[in-house]
């Protein structure tokens, strides 16, 4: 299981540091948060609107479940089809729960129940 979890790790992270530097510019920063110890990792946007109003709001937010080596995908605030992505990279579709969506739902999803 270790081995599975390290490589959805490593996956996860690179994704997550490429999408964030194709999105900056000179007033948006995007953090990158990434807490190996509990697997969890989220992308943050922060800037200034207009110079006038301060933004920051969370992009996205996956955990790595250790015991079951499942991909949680919690927030995704964009219009991209991550899970999709997630499964060209390496990811099975029976790997990645979509944590946003109700459980009752999530079998008509493709992707794994629990």
């Amino acid at each position: 299981m270790d081995r599975k979890v390290k490589k959805y790790e490593n996956i996860l992270i690179k994704w997550l540091e490429i999408y964030s530097k194709e999105w900056t510019d000179s007033e948006t920063e995007y953090q990158l948060i990434c807490d190996k110890e509990r697997h969890i990792y989220q992308l943050l946007r922060m800037g200034w609107d207009k110079k006038r109003i301060f933004r920051n709001a969370t992009i996205f937010h996956f955990q790595i479940k250790p015991e079951t080596g499942k991909v949680w995908i919690y927030a995704n605030n964009t219009d991209q089809l991550i899970a999709t992505e997630f499964e060209g990279l390496g990811i099975p579709a029976k790997d990645i729960v979509l944590g946003f969506v109700p459980e009752e739902w999530r079998s008509e999803s493709g992707y794994a129940v629990m």
